[in-house]
């Protein structure tokens, strides 16, 4: 039984929560009589990060990731017939990145600051046409020392490293990959105790390069997997992530605007949405202490030739890379971080046939090549 909640402070509980007590428990103060024993606890530090972490696991972009095994919505090799081709979502992406690119051109007069947690500005803005409509949150912070390729598709897109930056992340895997740059997807997040019920989402992503700078849209298409038992569906107008060069750095911004749907305190919504976009800066600081993980040059992806179905990250630590060969001796490389997260080396392995890998320690990069059209194979890479 919950009688009250202050978000970020504290709860209110009665002793039906756990067996009758004879004393006040440990950390909480009594409210009521004894014989009501009701009592109010100021939520640790540690909850309250917590709870405000609720949001981004549902927005963070998706890699290319690895199917969800217990999940038999999600295909073993998602690679659209046609691969690569254009989704039938053209719509609501094109609507979607129109937002944000007026989102990118409003300035800062347009936005109501929550000023600077952890070097990450913070911003919100309300819907000026729609006053139940969810506000847009925003986040801006510079990363030091990293191209913004590896950034995003070594850190932000790498499902090892978002389980760390990300620590409500549940699961996600992709519906129909129609090429490198566009796919759908299934993703959920943990629930948060009786507070907030887990949340999923259903909707497509796309990705955008602007001359040296790379976009990530993504916005929900609820028709693409049916509700699922104990998930509340989450509505997302816009996940935007930009990642640009300023000198040997870059600055990295990211916009949301959600609805979580289902029965959530308003204050809860409120405060958990404005410290959403706070995840670029954990983000950044994964990066500073562990590096990247392996990601596919962009430069080197043939989709014609070599069709990439999943990314993923085992629990054994090791990146595994899903391939179906269609051109002999078409190429594609993996770069791996030679000086922090793999400085020992790496070893690599092929399951399957028709492809051979070779590693490059000096440079950081794994070439795989095609020795066979028409087959499956999987290239494994794990640290040394």
């Amino acid at each position: 039984m919950l009688n009250h909640f202050r978000p970020g402070t504290g709860t209110c509980r009665t002793q039906a929560f756990e067996p009758c007590r004879a004393s006040r428990p440990s950390g909480w103060t009594s409210l009521a009589p004894q014989r009501k024993r009701v009592w109010f606890r100021r939520r640790p530090a540690s909850e309250r990060a917590l709870l405000a972490s609720v949001l981004h696991p549902i927005l963070a972009p998706l890699a290319i990731l690895a199917p969800l095994a217990a999940m038999a919505l999600i295909p073993e090799r998602p690679a659209h017939a046609s691969y690569p081709t254009t989704s039938p979502h053209q719509k609501e992406l094109d609507a979607a990145r129109a937002y944000f690119s007026e989102l990118l051109k409003s300035p800062d007069a347009e936005w109501e600051s929550h000023g600077t947690k952890n070097d990450v500005q913070l911003w919100s803005k309300k819907d000026a046409h729609d006053a139940s409509a969810p506000t847009t949150v925003k986040g801006e912070t510079i990363v030091k020392g990293v191209t913004p390729e590896t950034f995003l598709f070594g850190v932000i897109t790498s499902d090892r490293q978002r389980r760390v930056w990300d620590s409500r992340y549940d699961s996600s895997g992709l519906l129909t990959s129609y090429s490198p740059n566009e796919f759908t997807f299934y993703s959920s997040t943990k629930g948060f105790s009786f507070v907030v019920q887990a949340r999923d989402l259903a909707g497509v992503q796309r990705i955008y390069e602007d001359g040296g700078a790379f976009e990530i849209v993504q916005t929900s298409v609820d028709d693409l997997v049916p509700p699922q038992k104990g998930k509340t569906r989450a509505t997302l107008s816009l996940s935007g992530w930009r990642v640009e060069p300023v000198g040997s750095d870059v600055k990295v911004s990211y916009s949301v605007k959600v609805a979580l749907n289902g029965s959530i305190p308003s204050a809860i919504v409120a405060k958990v949405a404005t410290e959403t976009p706070l995840c670029v800066g954990t983000a950044r600081d994964v990066f500073y202490k562990q590096g990247f993980a392996p990601y596919i040059r962009r430069a080197s992806l043939a989709p014609k030739d070599l069709v990439v179905q999943t990314q993923s990250t085992g629990a054994d630590g090791a990146y595994r890379l899903a391939l179906t060969t269609r051109t002999v001796g078409a190429e594609v490389e993996v770069a791996f971080d030679c000086e922090k997260l793999h400085k020992n080396g790496v070893s690599v392995t092929v399951e399957g046939e028709g492809v051979e890998a070779s590693v490059d320690e000096a440079q950081g990069v794994v070439k795989v090549r095609a020795t066979a059209g028409g087959k499956d194979a999987v290239v494994v890479l794990k640290g040394n």
